[in-house]
This record gives structure tokens, sequence and C-alpha cells, in this order.
């Protein structure tokens, strides 16, 4: 818990800790001495003041005059850090999954919660599994073969990179079967999907990333590779969606780097890339990079032979270094209109701090999205989100009204 030790010493302490060396200063003799002990008292008082207004006073806007409108409610208060969000339609009920944890870091507390809702308000909890030993996170729902299908990945250390996926699956949503080898260790597969029920297509990136590559099963459990979207710029967490005309396009995260100073202060070059693919979907071609966002933990679906994403959009406003996925900077939940040739951001959903990884069902005229987010009144930084607790929120959107969104772009 040592992150957490350190972040309440940053709120509570760093600023009186601040002042005292300053007080300290007027009253010390000798002029190095005081010297020292004002300067430290400076740069200690005015970051304990920088975090304690970030936490404390600063408010998000993304309640304020959306430009579509929506119906919005939190699916969870329980004061922890609940995030890694998928959601799915099965046996006429929503099913809904997400990671519940001390903070966004690795740490074997962590458990992902399996709920059902008829109708997306009232939650009832359906299983807990954990991983062991191992961190759990970035679940995945699929229905294959009529049964429930849930892919999930194993993380060792504390920093978020897993380094295997493990999947399980349930006839019911109720019994769950144990955690299971997809047999191709090291590859994180994300969201599988199919356009004829028989094959699915599912993209996946290597654990030391550099590759995101496409895998196929008929059964949920059995998988082969099939191709290579895209290599190099530490490229990851692919998502695919199906074009009108039968290609595949796929997002990749552009990360170019991960060097964690560099990391702290946002990478220019950070991206995302696009691609695309036509049946057998062996051979891919890189369409574009977009510097619009880094599009993080992304999920893709389609409407009338449009396609969209939700995904992490960084924010250079208010933030303290303005580039592109900087730790110390302002994120956002985004909705974006997704073509070969680029992104366009629609809107920004309820959100901040450590935000985003959603699930998406699209039912009776409506898209549902099921997202994480920090307290969406206030607007913290990332790397102070990651500490905070946060929330499942869920977002209603009419289709009608994201497809006149959609017409003015």
């Amino acid at each position: 818990m040592k992150f957490k030790t350190i972040y309440a010493f940053l709120r509570l302490g760093c600023l009186p800790t601040g002042l005292a060396f300053l007080w300290m200063g007027w009253e010390l003799s000798g002029a190095w001495v005081r010297l020292l002990s004002i300067l430290i008292g400076m740069m200690a008082a005015s970051l304990g003041a920088f975090v304690i207004q970030n936490v404390y006073f600063s408010r998000s806007h993304t309640f304020a005059q959306p430009t579509l409108p929506y119906e919005t409610w939190p699916l969870t208060q329980n004061r922890m850090h609940n995030s890694n969000v998928d959601l799915i339609w099965y046996r006429d009920a929503f099913y809904l999954v997400h990671a519940v944890s001390p903070f966004h870091f690795g740490t074997r507390h962590s458990r992902l919660l399996i709920k059902r809702s008829s109708e997306g308000r009232n939650w009832e909890q359906v299983a807990v599994l954990g991983g062991g030993a191992d961190d759990i996170r970035d679940p995945k729902f699929a229905v294959i073969g009529g049964k429930l299908f849930l892919y999930v990945f194993l993380n060792r250390t504390t920093k978020p990179l897993p380094y295997t996926t493990r999947v399980t699956w349930s006839e019911d949503g109720e019994r769950w079967g144990d955690l299971t080898s997809i047999g191709h260790e090291g590859w994180l597969l994300w969201r599988p999907k199919t356009r004829d029920g028989q094959t699915w297509y599912v993209p996946a990136y290597w654990h030391k990333f550099h590759h995101n590559a496409l895998f196929t099963t008929t059964d949920g459990l059995h998988f082969k590779r099939l191709a290579t979207i895209s290599m190099r710029r530490f490229i990851n967490e692919p998502e695919i969606e199906f074009l009108p005309d039968g290609r595949l396009l796929a997002t990749g995260r552009g990360d170019h780097l991960k060097k964690s100073f560099r990391q702290l202060i946002g990478i220019p070059q950070s991206s995302t890339i696009l691609s695309t693919a036509r049946p057998p979907y062996t051979t891919w071609q890189e369409t574009a990079e977009s510097r619009l966002t880094r599009l993080d933990g992304p999920v893709m679906f389609s409407h009338r032979g449009r396609v969209y994403a939700v995904g992490r959009g960084h924010l250079y406003r208010g933030a303290v270094f303005p580039r592109q996925g900087a730790v110390l900077a302002k994120k956002r939940t985004a909705l974006y209109a997704v073509r070969p040739e680029g992104l366009t951001h629609l809107l920004d959903l309820p959100s901040c701090g450590d935000t985003s990884y959603a699930g998406v069902v699209q039912k009776d005229g409506f898209v549902y999205i099921a997202y994480y987010t920090n307290d969406p009144h206030k607007d913290y930084l990332w790397l102070f989100g990651m500490l905070e607790p946060s929330e499942i929120r869920m977002v209603k959107i009419a289709l009608s009204e994201l497809e006149r969104l959609t017409e003015k772009d």
C-alpha cells in the first residue's frame, strides 16, 4: 500500500511540511541552512497546494451542454477503484463485468465482479473471479455457440503489464469454470467479433508490445493465429469492427515509448494506428495514424454503416505537461466516429482522471455504454485518479440522436 501512503502524504502532509520548513527557515541561524530550508519549504508547499487544488477543488465540465442528449447513472458506489469494464446482452439480460481493486496498479487483491440486470439500472452480482496470486484485469465478453465466454488478462507486477490471457465460460451466466489457457502464452486477446456466427476474429497484442495480430476461433477455446495487423511503435490494445463492404477495420494504441519519465510528461508521437484488411483478413494495410487521441481501451460498434469507438480522450487543456498520453494530464472517456482515414471526436462522456475501457450494447434503438471514471464532477490528473476511488457509470444514447450528430460531421 506504499502508493496510498505516498498519495496520502501529498494530499494531507505536503503543504503543512512545506510551511514548517518555511517557518524554520526564518528561525534557523546560518545563511545557507536558512536558504535550503526556505527552498525545500517553498517546493513542498507549492506541490502540496497543487495536489490539494486538483483533488479537492478541480471541476469537470463534461455534464455541461452535451452535443446530444443522453441519460447517465452510476452503477457502483463502493469507494473502491472500479475499472476495466465490459457489457453484453445474453439470455434476455445485460451482463456487466468490471475489476475492483484498491487502485489502478497491479495487486493480487484485484477481483472481477460479474453482474446481471434486466434493464441496466438494478444489478445483482452473480459471480466473483480472482487471479490467485496474480492481478486480474481487462475482461472481455463474447457469446459463442450459446455460451457466455469471458477472456481476462493476468499480471504479476505492480505496473499493469499483463503477461497472458485466460478464459472461462458459462451456460447460464452464474456458474463459471476455472480460468484456463488459450494455448498462446504471451498473447493478450482483445474482443472477439463475428459476421456469420461461425468464425470469430480476435485481435491481440504481444505482451512485450510491438506487435498486433489477428486470431480466429470457432468454439471460443481454441485459437489460430491468422495474420499480423501492425508492428512497431509499442502498439497494443487492438480493437476491430466490420465495415459495410466486408473489410475489417482495426485500431491500435501507439504508445511509441514505455519509458517511465516520458510517460509522466507525455509522448507527442503517441497516436491511434488505423488499418484495414479484406477477406480472408490475412493482409493488412495501414491507412492512417491519428494524433487526435491515443485510443486507450477502445470498444468499437457499428450502426447503419457508420463505425463508432468509445475510448480514452487525452486532453491538453489544464494539463501540467500538454503532451499526448501524459500521466500528469487530464483524461476523458470520449465517443468518436471512426473511418479508415482517421478519427472524429463527437462527445466527451461524464468522466475524469482514470477512465474509459468501456463495453457497449445496442438495444431497442439505444446504445448503452458502460465505462469507469473517477468522480465525473471533479477533474483529477490521471496519476491522482489512479489512486482515487472510481465508479462504473452507464450512458444511454438514442441511436437516432447519434446519427444526427454524425451527419453534421
